[in-house]
């Protein structure tokens, strides 16, 4: 999850675009990029005052002195003054970039060096205004237009007039998307409206399709996919293969693999080494699944 550009989904649903929690560069190649130093110097002040932080977060080894340091779990945001939006990107950023393994995109760059800085009363107003009651820092206008684009969801026909008419398709709500909330809801009607009047099905990095797959809507979950739902496999829980096998959901499994062939792959962490989608699918000792998944691996 997290791709560049994306919305942010790490502690919470956020308005704010990904940056930086992947790296994208070797950094055994070396990089013939280079950044102005007022990009460094502004995007090092933001690192080093992050705006919230989880262990769980992302982090880096360093050494200083010869004794080796974790540091990182933090996150910043930074205000795009120009397109009215935010970006979200880890405080180790500036550590990736430096390094070599990571080159944001122009966009964010450029908001770095037309934004406020860290300490100005624009960006510390926002600072201060960030937290859950707030919606991580909507303004009071676009609180209220969530709270009643969610009161309206009972009502298709006033669901769909309310979001048409304040052009809200695309609104994040504590949910994440309006789709992601509708599949959640059991709101079958609304998503495949939602969907046929085009919100953004990628903007949560294929959340929506892991929804419909756990709420085991195969109606949504098809739908996703012949819209050509983007789909991120980088880590196993976030493989909707991995997780329709789980859920033995054998419609699934099959429209998956014959639609998505870059999902089978196998997975090494602290918990398995080269686990296949056949080793998984084999545990679940579930003979239908076993048997699509060995038809796809010819």
């Amino acid at each position: 999850m997290n791709s560049d550009m994306t919305k942010y989904c790490y502690q919470h649903f956020e308005n704010a675009y990904n940056i930086g929690w992947n790296t994208n560069f070797d950094s055994t190649v070396e990089s013939k990029e280079t950044f102005d130093s007022i990009f460094i110097e502004k995007l090092t002040s933001y690192c080093e005052n992050p705006l919230n932080s989880d262990l769980n977060g992302v982090c880096r080894e360093t050494e200083i002195d010869g004794k080796k340091y974790v540091k990182g779990f933090g996150e910043i945001r930074i205000i795009d003054l120009k397109k009215k939006i935010r970006y979200a990107a880890p405080n180790v950023i500036i550590d990736d970039i430096l390094s070599g393994k990571y080159i944001p995109p122009i966009e964010f760059i450029d908001a770095v060096l037309t934004g406020p800085t860290f300490d100005s009363e624009e960006y510390q107003e926002f600072y201060l205004n960030y937290s859950e009651k707030n919606f991580w820092g909507e303004n009071e206008e676009n609180f209220e237009k969530i709270a009643k684009v969610l009161e309206l969801a009972g009502d298709l026909e006033g669901f769909k007039d309310y979001i048409l008419n304040n052009d809200l398709i695309n609104i994040v709500v504590p949910e994440g998307s309006l789709l992601n909330y509708a599949i959640t809801e059991g709101k079958e009607k609304e998503a495949l409206w939602l969907i046929e009047n085009g919100i953004d099905i990628n903007a949560f990095d294929g959340l929506e399709l892991m929804t419909a797959i756990k709420k085991n809507n195969n109606i949504i979950a098809k739908k996703l996919i012949d819209e050509g739902i983007v789909i991120n496999s980088r880590e196993m829980n976030d493989n909707p293969l991995v997780s329709a096998i789980r859920f033995s959901n054998a419609f699934l499994v099959e429209e998956l693999m014959k639609n998505y062939r870059d999902l089978i792959v196998a997975y090494s962490n602290e918990y398995v080494r080269n686990c296949s989608v056949l080793d998984i699918a084999e545990r679940t000792k579930n003979e239908k699944i076993i048997n699509i998944v060995k038809k796809y691996l010819v």
